[in-house]
């Protein structure tokens, strides 16, 4: 494994319009462990492109992105998990479009033990998506939806996540297993 561990307080930070915080975009890269950073100001806190397989990231802080930013970008990679972060203010602004986990054509994602204050949504899974599972989540204040599934393949998993004042907790293809 290739670990980026945040030793202290280590802040990805910046204002320009786009930008990223972690990008991971070869098939060739797999086994990544990103722990303990707090990402904010970014259009994208960690974006796992295709081909991309075995990535966790934990302990993380992600918060105020860009108004149509994602905390995690799953794009056609294989194996993602997040893990004990805390995702909030993820858009600037009520009504913008900025979600926590956005899986896109990714396979197998695992979304546990983590906390999403305040956005669009905590996760949105879409067209190509396989085996979405979010467990053990708070999921709060979002003007959307807590998870949403938008043509993703098969479900989206939800067990034993608690919710709180979200427009709607789940929308499309959402088991609502235990919790």
């Amino acid at each position: 494994w290739i670990t980026y561990k945040a030793n202290g307080a280590v802040r990805i930070s910046t204002t320009l319009t786009g930008a990223k915080g972690f990008v991971l975009s070869s098939a060739n890269v797999h086994n990544i462990l990103i722990d303990g950073f707090e990402i904010t100001g970014v259009q994208q806190g960690v974006n796992v492109g295709t081909g991309v397989t075995d990535v966790i990231l934990r302990n993380c802080t992600i918060h105020d992105l860009g108004s149509s930013g994602s905390g995690v970008l799953a794009q056609g990679s294989s194996r993602c998990t997040v893990n004990n972060c805390l995702f909030y203010n993820l858009g600037p602004v009520r009504g913008s479009t900025a979600i926590g986990v956005n899986v896109s054509a990714g396979h197998d994602t695992q979304v546990l033990n983590n906390t999403f204050a305040t956005g669009s949504h905590a996760l949105l899974a879409a067209a190509g998506s396989t085996n979405t599972v979010v467990t053990n989540n708070i999921i709060y204040d979002m003007w959307t939806a807590g998870l949403r599934n938008v043509d993703a393949q098969g479900s989206v998993v939800n067990t034993y996540n608690l919710f709180s004042s979200n427009a709607t907790n789940y929308s499309g293809n959402v088991s609502q297993a235990t919790g």
